[in-house]
């Protein structure tokens, strides 16, 4: 696998390690709030120890990377697994899609990275947080969604001012008749990092998304209960399931125990 060191550019001008750096946190907040929505410890593992790898080449900037053959071998045999997955389980389709993202997700982790990997990334991660959403009712999601929001936000910012660098640092240097150190390129280009700016644009960008999906959330219809579901589990409203698995055979008995006391309201009267 081989390991290649960022370029005088990447690490003075374009600020790569900047941007590398928040967006590998916000792969794995993603994830990670996946696979314990789902209750699967094989993503998360799988996805804490590919992004813990990057962050220490990152790091010391540096890039782990393989061919671009292998990638597509890994994406093949992804949708190999997936296809299997699907009609070979009962699970629901959202959660089938979602590990889907996520194996493409740690195969785009091992590749070398230009502005449209860094989109893709983004997409998929956002996408997945929605699958979320979508398979999980616990309180536990929401804090962490306001965090991948700010998370998430912070990184758009820094991919946005990254490009802005990527095209200047172009430019100059394509205007002049020798080459250029990055060095003296940076200087001409950018002083300072405007790390402060950024961080104060954050609430100002956070406040009306969370409003707008506040606003979502109480005016879009709710989906139905079996979009509640997680894998062999399902959540009902009235506390029944749709489906049940009794697993090995075994031997039922009929018993006078009271089990369940329902009520129903209906038309000023009450009946038991």
């Amino acid at each position: 696998m081989p390991l290649s060191s960022y370029t005088p550019a990447d690490i003075l001008l374009t600020e790569r390690r900047r941007l590398e750096k928040p967006l590998l946190l916000l792969i794995w907040l993603g994830t990670a709030s996946f696979s314990l929505a789902e209750g699967n410890l094989f993503y998360l593992i799988s996805c804490t120890l590919g992004v813990a790898v990057n962050w220490m080449a990152v790091h010391q900037n540096k890039e782990l990377y393989v061919r671009r053959l292998f990638v597509n071998i890994g994406v093949t045999a992804s949708l190999i697994i997936i296809l299997v997955e699907h009609y070979t389980s009962d699970q629901m389709l959202v959660i089938t899609i979602g590990h889907f993202m996520v194996l493409i997700q740690l195969l785009k982790l091992f590749e070398r990275k230009r502005s449209r990997d860094y989109v893709q990334l983004l997409t998929l991660n956002m996408l997945l947080m929605v699958s979320t959403a979508l398979i999980t009712p616990a309180m536990w999601f929401a804090p962490v969604l306001v965090l991948y929001l700010m998370l998430a936000c912070y990184v758009a910012m820094v991919f946005t001012l990254k490009r802005g660098l990527d095209t200047a640092a172009k430019v100059t240097l394509r205007s002049e008749t020798g080459p250029l150190s990055p060095r003296q390129v940076a200087w001409n280009v950018v002083r300072d990092w405007p790390g402060k700016a950024i961080r104060r644009m954050v609430p100002r960008i956070l406040v009306p998304s969370l409003l707008i999906a506040t606003l979502a959330f109480l005016i879009v219809p709710r989906a139905e209960n079996y979009m509640m579901a997680t894998s062999g589990r399902y959540f009902s409203s009235a506390g029944l399931a749709p489906s049940i698995r009794l697993g090995e055979p075994r031997e039922l008995y009929l018993s006078d125990r009271m089990i369940m006391r329902v009520q129903v309201n209906r038309d000023a009267r009450r009946r038991e």
